[in-house]
């Protein structure tokens, strides 16, 4: 749900059906994406212009590779310029994506979590390796799909949840008021749009004989 009112109805109505957690963990798997975004921008910033091709067509001939290269080596450096991204700034933000996920692990899919929910054990286990090969060392990057299973599965159990808040007063009422909003701000416009194209039968000028 993108519309911030209609996201508050539905906590509410989670809340009131004991299903608060659940909505708690897809919120929470929101922001370990939006991370990922960020991580995917930073990595396209920084490796983009380390292709295998570029660099064996530039050898093909020594002065245009040297002409390529300075002109790499601009590119790269206004675009450093322009946003500043690091090899830190990757780091930086591969940890915070691995800070969210521990937490949405010890919380949520750990039995033992404070806000346990009701998903398959091999799809907490997997996260869990995941996790324990960043920790170690062995990966340096968690996964975009790390929660997708679980995101699956929690939506699924939430259908039933979704269809009664469908049926509320208060999400038809706001979805009542979004659909007249809507219209209206239709109508506005093609009223200009009209109003422009009529014509203007006071300004025309009757030609004389």
């Amino acid at each position: 749900m993108r519309d911030n009112k209609l996201r508050k109805l539905f906590r509410d109505h989670c809340k009131q059906e004991m299903s608060l957690d659940n909505y708690l963990l897809l919120d929470k798997i929101t922001d370990y994406k939006i991370l990922c975004e960020k991580s995917f921008e930073i990595q396209v910033f920084l490796y983009d212009d380390m292709s295998p091709n570029s660099h064996s067509d530039s050898l093909s001939d020594s002065g245009s590779s040297a002409t390529a290269n300075s002109s790499n080596l601009d590119h790269q450096h206004k675009k450093k310029k322009k946003k500043g991204y690091t090899e830190k700034d990757l780091h930086e933000i591969e940890k915070k994506k691995y800070e969210i996920a521990f937490e949405i692990y010890t919380d949520f899919l750990d039995i033992n979590g404070d806000k346990s929910v009701n998903i398959n054990k091999s799809a907490a286990d997997r996260v869990k390796e995941q996790l324990d090969y960043f920790a170690s060392g062995e990966n340096e990057h968690l996964t975009d799909t790390l929660f997708d299973n679980v995101e699956s599965e929690i939506c699924v159990l939430m259908l039933d949840t979704h269809h009664r808040f469908k049926q509320t007063v208060e999400f038809q009422k706001q979805t009542q008021k979004q659909h007249v909003k809507k219209n209206k701000v239709k109508f506005e416009s093609n009223k200009v749009k009209n109003s422009r194209s009529d014509l203007n039968l006071d300004s025309l000028k009757i030609p004389t004989k």
